[in-house]
């Protein structure tokens, strides 16, 4: 599934399941991945370092 997403305007990507993996070259130290109620959630800290890759991939399990 492909969803574009603003990240000026969101910091935290939500995603169905418990386990997620960023496949894509984003910076480590940019973001992280929390558990939240069972769900898997991408917080994005440093947005200027994050969006240096234009592309996010995420996989999901």
């Amino acid at each position: 599934m492909l969803t574009a997403i603003d990240t000026d305007q969101q910091t935290v990507i939500q995603m169905p399941g418990e386990r997620a993996r960023v496949l894509s070259a984003q910076p480590t130290s940019s973001y992280e991945l929390k558990l939240v109620d069972g769900r898997v959630e991408l917080h994005i800290n440093d947005p200027r370092e994050f969006r240096k890759v234009r592309h996010l991939i995420i996989l999901t399990t």
